[in-house]
């Protein structure tokens, strides 16, 4: 499809220097002419929105990959320090024989530290649901602008259409006249020369 795209955009390019050079040197252009340079213009508009289409799907990607780049940066600490519990939950039972007042002082701090890390995986999830919440809300927001400038253009297209095929029905309204008045024209002299042969 872009391929595509790019061989059309250079096709009307290529023709339109050549409107543009035949104008220059003072030639008349004709009705194809014009619609090939309203549909050149139309083509420019049509790249300029695909184009600012792809930058907000890229931006929109970038997002949701810095989202996941935070969720795995925060499992992993999660894992860090739940493994770093762990092993102080093994040291201490090792050294639990020691003293039963060292193995309550060990128990009421780990318990600290769970509690703790509990409340900040909690305090994660929240912030994470809001990020994400955040995320699909400006998704909608893009996803509906995007909708709009879509259905804008397709209005835009279809009333410069419009114009175009009023422009050709102008354009051929001109011909049929022109040709009748160089008709009328002919029938005149055709007359007078008739009229210098009969003298």
């Amino acid at each position: 499809m872009q391929v595509a795209t790019e061989v059309l955009s250079k096709l009307l390019s290529e023709y339109v220097s050549s409107i543009v050079d035949k104008a220059s040197k003072g030639g008349r252009l004709t009705s194809t002419d014009a619609v090939i340079l309203i549909a050149a213009l139309t083509q420019r508009e049509f790249e300029d929105l695909s184009k600012k289409l792809d930058d907000t799907n890229t931006r929109i990607d970038h997002l949701e990959r810095r989202v996941e780049q935070v969720r795995v940066e925060v499992l992993q600490r999660i894992s860090d320090v739940r493994a770093e519990l762990l092993g102080k939950i093994e040291d201490t039972n090792k050294r639990i024989d020691d003293t039963n007042k060292r193995v309550d002082e060990v128990k009421a701090d780990l318990s600290s530290k769970i509690t703790a890390l509990d409340k900040k995986v909690d305090e994660v999830k929240a912030d994470l649901s809001s990020k994400i919440t955040a995320l699909d809300k400006k998704v909608d927001e893009v996803k509906a602008d995007l909708s709009k400038r879509i259905d804008d253009a397709r209005l835009e297209l279809l009333s410069k259409i419009d114009d175009i095929n009023k422009r050709v029905d102008d354009v051929k309204a001109d011909t049929t006249q022109l040709k009748h008045s160089q008709d009328d024209l002919r029938d005149k002299v055709l007359a007078l020369l008739a009229d210098k042969l009969k003298q």
